[in-house]
C-alpha cells in the first residue's frame, strides 16, 4: 500500500472513535509513514504529505491529552502495537524508495589565475587575512595563505592548480 493510500485511509477514518490501542497503532503507522517520507527524495508532493501526517499525528496526541484531562486512565498494561496497515511482502511503492547518497560537488576546471594566486576550495569555515569565509566557496589566495589552509586541513587545491615548491622541499630530494 503506497504512503498516499495509507493517509487516505488515516484519515477517513474517525480518530475519536478509536480506542487508545487504536490511536497508539495509529501513531506507529504515522510514525513509519514519516521515516519513509524522510528517507525519500524531496518533492513537493512528498512535503505536502509529511504536513498531513504531522497534522494526524497532532491530533492523535490531542486526543490523548483530553482524555489525560478528563482523568481517563491509560491502559493497565502498554499494548503492543503494530502498524495499522502493514506493508505487504515485496511490495514497494517507487516514491518510497530512499533518496540516493549525495555525490561530491565536482570541482570546476582551473581558471588561469595569475599574479600567483591559488585556487582552493574551502572544506570548512575559514578565516583568511581577517575575512571570514564559508566552507565550499572556492577563493583565490596567496601561496602563504594556501599553504596555512592546506597544514590546518580547511582547504582543497582545485583540480588542476599546484603549490609551487618551496626551497625546502626542492632540496629534501
Amino acid at each position: 500500500m503506497s504512503s498516499r493510500e495509507v493517509l487516505e485511509r488515516l484519515e477517513a477514518l474517525d480518530l475519536s472513535k478509536l480506542t487508545e490501542e487504536e490511536r497508539l497503532a495509529g501513531v506507529a503507522e504515522v510514525r513509519a509513514q514519516l521515516e519513509v517520507i524522510a528517507n525519500s527524495v524531496v518533492s513537493a508532493e512528498l512535503l505536502t504529505r509529511k504536513i498531513a501526517y504531522l497534522k494526524l499525528w497532532q491530533r492523535l496526541v490531542s486526543l490523548r491529552v483530553k482524555d489525560v484531562k478528563a482523568d481517563k486512565p491509560p491502559p493497565h498494561e502498554k499494548p503492543v502495537v503494530e502498524r495499522m496497515f502493514p506493508a505487504s511482502d515485496g511490495e514497494v511503492d517507487p516514491e518510497d524508495v530512499p533518496a540516493p547518497p549525495p555525490e561530491e560537488p565536482a570541482l570546476e576546471e582551473p581558471e588561469e589565475v595569475g599574479d600567483g594566486l591559488i585556487k582552493m576550495r574551502l572544506l570548512e569555515n575559514a578565516t583568511v587575512r581577517g575575512v571570514k569565509l564559508p566552507s565550499g566557496v572556492v577563493i583565490e589566495v596567496e601561496e602563504s595563505d594556501a599553504r596555512d589552509l592546506l597544514d590546518a586541513n580547511k582547504a582543497v587545491l582545485v583540480k588542476g592548480d599546484t603549490l609551487p615548491e618551496t626551497e625546502e622541499e626542492g632540496q629534501s630530494d
